[in-house]
Formats: structure tokens, C-alpha cells, sequence
């Protein structure tokens, strides 16, 4: 058992001396800056690793996709030329999550699009999927106005699974997102 000076005059006392505990705690206190540390720069190959990671340890998505089946392409367009730089890419990019009863199997990512293949095509211009990820766009009214375009699959379909997108969007919100 040890303290932690919260500062004044409070302490917090932590009943494990694990490791575990402490970055927990540690990530608590500076969320706000935690991403810098371990940011990953959206559409990269390590940020769409750790969406899938994160999909497949999140309840909330497992429940709300439970039913789900088919792979899902994430495709940005237009990406700013900084983040380009960055990723070593181009102006677009893309990934796609092999998705399955609320569990992402794997991850595909490329930056050459047409070496994607998925049962759905979601693409979007950069600036509006960083809105989606930041919650500032729901993907629903994303959809309806066309600002995230099907490109490839039903729409209908995506449409009977509303829960399982906002809980999609909310896990995408849990990934260290590097501003660049």
C-alpha cells in the first residue's frame, strides 16, 4: 500500500502495488495529455490496430454488433499534407476490419485503396472522419448526408445496425488520436 498526494491537502491510498495500478492511475490524472505519449495518427496502420484491439475488448460494441458478419473498408480521402508526411502516404487512404458477432478478427490497412476488399465501403474525406472520431459528426447523420458515402454494400443493412455504429464511434474515440 502506498500515497498518492492528489494535491492540498487529500491523498489517495491505493491498495496494489502493481504496475497496473499505477498507470491507471497515472492515465486518469492526465488524460488530457495522455495521447501524446502514446498517439496514433488516424487512418495509420497502428491507429487501426488499435480501433480493432479496442472494438474486440469493448462490451458495449460486442452487444450492439452480436449479429453482425461482413468486413467493413474505412477509406479517407483528401488527407492534409501533413499527415501524409507523417504516414508516408498518399492522398488516400484506407483499412478495413474483418467484423464478426461484436469482435474485429484482424485488421487490413493499405494506402493504395484499390488493394482493399471488404463486403462494405465507407469512404470520407479526412477532416469529416476525424469528426466522427472526435463525436462531433454522428456516423448516422454522417450517412444520411452524405458526407460518409457507401460506396460498396447496403446501406439498408448498415442501417438495422445504428447501436453498433455509435458504439463503433465511441470505441474509436478510446484510441490515442495524435492531432497533427
Amino acid at each position: 500500500m502506498f500515497n498518492l498526494n492528489r494535491g492540498s491537502n487529500s491523498h489517495e491510498v491505493l491498495q496494489s502495488s502493481s504496475l497496473e495500478a499505477i498507470l491507471i492511475w497515472f492515465e486518469q490524472r492526465f488524460r488530457s495529455w495522455w495521447w501524446v505519449l502514446v498517439g496514433y495518427i488516424f487512418p495509420g496502420k497502428k491507429w487501426a490496430e488499435e480501433f480493432c484491439r479496442k472494438l474486440s475488448s469493448s462490451e458495449k460494441y460486442r452487444t450492439a454488433a452480436r449479429t453482425w458478419e461482413g468486413s467493413i473498408a474505412f477509406i479517407a480521402v483528401n488527407i492534409p499534407q501533413k499527415v501524409q508526411e507523417k504516414l508516408n502516404i498518399g492522398d488516400k487512404a484506407g483499412f478495413v476490419l474483418d467484423l464478426y458477432h461484436g469482435e474485429c478478427r484482424g485488421v487490413f490497412w493499405s494506402s493504395d485503396v484499390s488493394k482493399l476488399d471488404a463486403e462494405y465501403f465507407i469512404e470520407a474525406d479526412y477532416n469529416d472522419w476525424i469528426r466522427v472520431i472526435s463525436g462531433q459528426l454522428s456516423p448516422i447523420a454522417g450517412l444520411m448526408s452524405r458526407r460518409l458515402k457507401v460506396t460498396r454494400g447496403s446501406l439498408a443493412k448498415l442501417m438495422r445496425y445504428t447501436t453498433a455504429a455509435l458504439a463503433m464511434v465511441s470505441t474509436a474515440q478510446e484510441v490515442p488520436t495524435e492531432e497533427v
